[in-house]
């Protein structure tokens, strides 16, 4: 993991608490197969932001650290376009 990862995510885990961000192997795995079981990804951690400005603080403090987020909602896509490849 780069260190602007680890700073995000730590930093995310501060504003959000410990439910608002997911790192457990457990946890990630159905997030990171496509509802078609085509594609399977991988990412160091899942945020689970519980409002819309949580939501914007997300996307902007990974735009200023430099972080690329993959954004998901019910991980019904069939084309693989909401699996993270890290």
């Amino acid at each position: 993991m780069t260190a602007a990862v680890d700073r995000l995510l730590q930093e995310l885990k501060e504003r959000l608490g410990p439910k608002g961000v997911v790192r457990d192997p457990a946890q990630l795995a159905p997030r990171l197969l496509d509802e078609r079981k085509s594609y399977r990804g991988n990412t160091p951690g899942l945020v689970l932001p519980s409002t819309t400005e949580e939501a914007a603080g997300v996307v902007s403090l990974a735009t200023e650290v430099g972080v690329a987020i993959v954004p998901q909602g019910g991980n019904t896509g069939l084309c693989g376009g909401a699996t993270p490849f890290v």
